[in-house]
């Protein structure tokens, strides 16, 4: 079925002597978020409908070996998944009349403004994928991670303690009551990713890996108390008996942590996300089999243009999203 088509509400931008000095107000930017995200979500390449990949787990560790006695033989497994790609796409038309009489010369600019958005996918794909939140835009599922369970869970597929620890990568949290409960949180975080395990039950991570600092995804609302957490220098203390102008400085600022803040309107709950920087591989995957494409809709290729004078453009990609082992990843549920 054709989709029916919504041309550009242009009339206010016919008015005589109108100005387009402001015409920027809704200039969409990308690189910034593109840069944070980068922590959860690397891009591969891709030519297949469907990408399987696989990985090796961990090979067997060496062992004493007793005098008189055989040298131990251990085994090791390999694990797979898939990625499916999907059809992605936006357009947007209007009248030719529009068009020439425009008193901004702005409708045919921000008319192909739209294919910009495209620089905005792979954040809102990962934040879907994130929060576990239902997009009819988006994806039309949530994919599990190559272990079986979802992208946080307490357990793996098997129903085992995921990276070999109580809880997995899905830890209760405090509260956001207090910027010592959101700072105790993160150490919890923090020790998690040195106590998960690999199948052979030694550590998973190196401990340069998680010195390298992390980022932190929550809820733009609760900006004041993250800030007092982990930007704030000092913080005042409460206890009973203190000095009205005693203070402590920042525990991870001393240690000499580097954690950057990330607030979102994307994450509408008290719940937040720890991913460390030096992560490799990535928690998740957006795989593209092409850059974008512009197909133009003018009066020289179609008949809507011909005949109607309706003029436009059309962007199109195939991508696919998926998540890979979420072991550089934590999430504190509150």
């Amino acid at each position: 079925m054709p989709p029916v088509l919504l041309n550009v509400q242009a009339s206010d931008a016919l008015q005589r002597g109108v100005k387009n000095t402001f015409g920027h107000t809704w200039k969409r930017r990308y690189e910034l978020n593109d840069k944070r995200v980068g922590p959860l979500c690397e891009s591969v390449p891709s030519d297949k409908y469907k990408e399987m990949y696989v990985y090796p787990e961990t090979a067997p560790y060496v062992r004493r070996r007793p005098y008189g006695q055989p040298i131990t033989v251990g085994s090791f497994r390999f694990r797979s998944f898939d990625v499916e790609n999907l059809a992605w796409g936006i357009g947007v038309t209007y009248d030719e009349s529009d068009a020439l009489y425009d008193q901004t010369n702005l409708l045919v600019q921000q008319a192909r403004a739209a294919g910009v958005s495209f620089g905005g996918l792979k954040e809102r794909v990962a934040f879907q994928i994130l929060t576990g939140a239902t997009d009819a835009n988006l994806l039309p599922s949530l994919p599990n991670a190559p272990d079986g369970a979802a992208m946080f869970s307490a357990t793996d597929g098997a129903s085992a303690n995921r990276f070999g620890v109580s809880g997995g990568n899905l830890l209760p949290g405090s509260g956001i009551g207090s910027a010592a409960a959101l700072r105790s949180d993160l150490f919890n975080a923090l020790e998690l990713f040195h106590l998960f395990q690999d199948p052979e039950g030694q550590p998973a991570l190196d401990a340069g890996i998680i010195d390298q600092g992390v980022h932190i995804y929550f809820n733009a609302n609760n900006l004041e108390i993250f800030s007092e957490a982990f930007i704030q220098s000092r913080t005042a203390l409460a206890s009973a008996g203190a000095p009205s102008n005693a203070a402590v400085t920042n525990v991870f600022g001393d240690a000499g942590y580097k954690i950057i803040p990330w607030p979102t309107q994307r994450i509408t709950d008290d719940d937040w996300y720890v991913s460390l920087d030096g992560a490799d591989p990535k928690p998740l995957i957006e795989q593209i089999v092409a850059p974008v494409l512009e197909g133009p809709q003018l009066d020289s290729n179609s008949d809507l243009g011909r005949i109607s004078r309706q003029f436009g453009w059309y962007w199109a990609t195939y991508r696919g999203y998926g998540v890979n082992l979420p072991l550089f990843t934590v999430k504190i549920n509150n």
